[in-house]
């Protein structure tokens, strides 16, 4: 049966393979565009968040997805992000879109790895995950969370100097990942790493800040204020010009081609706040984000102790659900910030793990998948409504779920096991 479930995953990672492939070669990546575009306008002293093309630029610096009417440019990364962008940014655009497909789909693979083990279950939940439509919308897009992803469970797997600095490296590019500093306090020494995760961190800070001027961030602020009003069809606007984009930019007519995943937006935005109630100020939305945020971190620092098992899904399940309060646009892509619990839940499921909370929230992940698999036979679509509700009601059990005893203590961190396991009960 192990076989069994470990061929029908290898069967389903390949299938997903070329099928992203296909959808991602004849559209644009518009999201990476967006990133490639601004971090190009970066190294030519044009501010990104503000800086519209016209006719007398190149097409290099042309997003060919940003509304001629607004005032902010598609560029919400902070300048962190921007930063790390034009290391590669002169490269041609083709290229760089390869480049970017191959990368994620080795990072989704990595986390499989080092979350599952190689086991036949981890095997099988990957490929049915890497055959869903938000997955294959992250690819399309271009998205770059599941380099976020792997980043902070690089941090939750690791320990000491590398756990410190994959901890530093999430907040940098993901301001909401500051919660990763949470780990600290599973280490020996909570100061000290506490300090080199801290150290670490402004070390990465340290270039987008010393090479970008203060008014670069202040835009970064408002273009994502912005944002926050373009979920509801409102936002700044500027006369619109009286040119239009060219239709093969760079000279490729894919560059501005995009598929139309479905429902826009996600369950708070499209269903609770819209369908439900009236739409909050930003204000409120943000104090409900950070609500959110000391509340899952009160969780994690109380439960620091717990076997990995049970912190890690904790963790995963925090990021997840405060994601989806963040007041910004997104959509089904961001469901890979919950693929590492995905794994870990078919492991409580299969070795009976944790108590009816942990059992209940597995559950939930699974049938979050069982509504996934429509993209194996319909057109693919970004956040149907039944796959994100079954991830958020899955993450809010695993959250939910009573402390368990603390984990043995371990007589040193650095006891030759950099990549602890969550299949080792010392851990």
């Amino acid at each position: 049966m192990k076989s069994v479930l470990s061929v029908i995953g290898l069967v389903l990672i390949l299938v997903s393979v070329g099928r992203s492939y296909k959808i991602t070669r004849e559209n644009g990546e518009v999201d990476f565009r967006n990133r490639i575009v601004g971090a190009r306008m970066a190294s030519a002293g044009m501010n990104p968040y503000v800086t519209k093309w016209n006719p007398s630029l190149p097409e290099t610096l042309l997003d060919p997805s940003d509304d001629l009417d607004a005032k902010y440019t598609r560029m919400t990364s902070p300048p962190t992000t921007l930063w790390f962008h034009t290391l590669f940014a002169g490269l041609d655009y083709q290229t760089l879109k390869l480049a970017n497909f191959i990368a994620s789909w080795i990072a989704l693979l990595l986390i499989s790895g080092i979350v599952g083990r190689g086991s036949p279950i981890s095997l099988f939940l990957t490929g049915i995950f890497s055959a869903c439509g938000g997955w294959l919308f992250h690819l399309e897009r271009g998205q770059q969370y599941v380099y976020f992803t792997l980043f902070f469970t690089l941090a939750v797997f690791s320990l000491g100097k590398t756990r410190a600095f994959f901890s530093a490296l999430s907040a940098a590019f993901r301001p909401v990942l500051v919660m990763t500093g949470l780990l600290s306090f599973r280490e020996k020494s909570v100061l000290k790493h506490l300090l080199l995760t801290a150290g670490i961190g402004m070390l990465l800070l340290a270039p987008p800040l010393l090479s970008y001027p203060s008014d670069w961030w202040k835009s970064y602020f408002s273009n994502t204020r912005d944002w926050y009003s373009r979920t509801y069809g409102e936002y700044e606007k500027i006369p619109t010009p009286s040119y239009l984009y060219p239709t093969a930019v760079e000279g490729d007519v894919t560059t501005s081609k995009f598929l139309n995943f479905g429902i826009p937006g996600n369950v708070f935005q499209k269903y609770v706040y819209q369908k439900i109630t009236h739409r909050p100020s930003y204000a409120w939305v943000m104090l409900g984000f950070f609500a959110s945020l000391v509340l899952s971190a009160w969780i994690l620092f109380r439960t620091r102790n717990e076997a990995l098992r049970f912190y890690a899904v904790r963790f995963f399940a925090s990021i997840y659900f405060c994601d989806h309060l963040l007041a910004a646009p997104r959509s089904g892509y961001n469901m890979v910030l919950y693929f590492p619990a995905v794994l870990l839940a078919g492991k409580f499921l299969v070795e009976k793990w944790g108590n009816r909370f942990d059992r209940a929230g597995a559950l939930f992940a699974m049938i979050g998948l069982v509504f996934s698999l429509n993209s194996l036979f319909v057109d693919p679509l970004s956040s149907p409504l039944g796959v994100e509700l079954s991830f958020l009601i899955s993450s809010l059990l695993f959250l939910a779920s009573p402390r368990k005893p603390n984990r043995p203590r371990l007589e040193t961190e650095s006891n030759g096991k950099a990549y602890p396991s969550v299949f080792d009960p010392a851990y």
